[in-house]
């Protein structure tokens, strides 16, 4: 049975293991690595592996496979906090099997140093260490310019649709998307195409699935972490087209 957890219980179970010695760096690496797995899916579903003899013993054929994700095209948007150190960890997870990810991240790093976590720092230079770019925009124009030219280059490709991660902000967010952040998001909502969230959809309560300001992400996937919040339990399936998947290997390395 998968609990059903408040925001602040998520941050107790969360400080508790950090506190009993499994770092935080760990809990990160595991979820985004089962999230990206999940999210591996779109690009290619168990269907269509092959599977061959291996000496990787209980390994997902597709994440074995350097080049199982060469046509699958991501875009993640990444936050200043641990929702974006999972973005981080999922886009180079991601890229590791070949995929074209495009990582964005809001405001210029200098600025992000402020507040940025030392995990998600860390994450952030694994993801660059293996060849990952990330990309800063200080103004809507600008990322209008870099979203118009990436969405426009995935119409008509529909043997392996292009998905959209949204890493901005977790559970832990309190109050509404304000400036660049709320403006993005409503230039997101009007793709079209998957979105899938981390954690929960930017802009949403955890406890009562409610928007803050009235300005969320409207994802389509919600891939959460320690267990269900109110809001994968109550708001998407009272309110929104959405689905809800839990990732467990975030408990299985620890």
């Amino acid at each position: 049975m998968r609990p059903l957890l408040s925001a602040a219980q998520v941050r107790s179970w969360e400080d508790g293991l950090m506190q009993s010695g499994v770092p935080g760096a760990l809990l990160m690496e595991n979820a985004g690595r089962g999230a990206a797995h999940i999210i591996g899916l779109r690009g290619k579903p168990r269907i269509e592996a092959k599977v061959k003899p291996t000496m990787l013993r209980g390994s997902c054929v597709r994440c074995a496979d350097e080049q199982a994700l060469a046509n699958f095209r991501v875009f993640v948007l990444v936050g200043p906090g641990n929702n974006g150190g999972d973005g981080y960890v999922v886009a180079r997870h991601l890229y590791a099997r070949a995929a074209q990810v495009t990582c964005v991240t809001l405001g210029a790093w200098s600025a992000e140093q402020q507040a940025i976590t030392s995990d998600a720092a860390q994450a952030r230079r694994a993801f660059q260490a293996i060849g990952g770019q990330v990309q800063s925009v200080d103004s809507l124009a600008e990322f209008q310019e870099l979203w118009l030219h990436w969405s426009a280059s995935q119409k008509g490709d529909t043997l392996v649709p292009p998905v959209v991660v949204d890493a901005l902000f977790g559970s832990g967010l309190t109050r509404p998307l304000a400036g660049i952040y709320r403006q993005v998001v409503e230039q997101v909502n009007q793709w079209s195409g998957s979105i899938i969230a981390l954690d929960l959809p930017s802009g949403l309560c955890a406890d009562s699935g409610s928007t803050l300001g009235g300005v969320a992400v409207c994802a389509e996937q919600t891939i959460t972490f320690a267990g269900f919040t109110h809001y994968e339990w109550l708001g998407a399936r009272r309110s929104r087209n959405s689905e809800s998947y839990w990732s467990a290997s975030f408990f299985k390395s620890i």
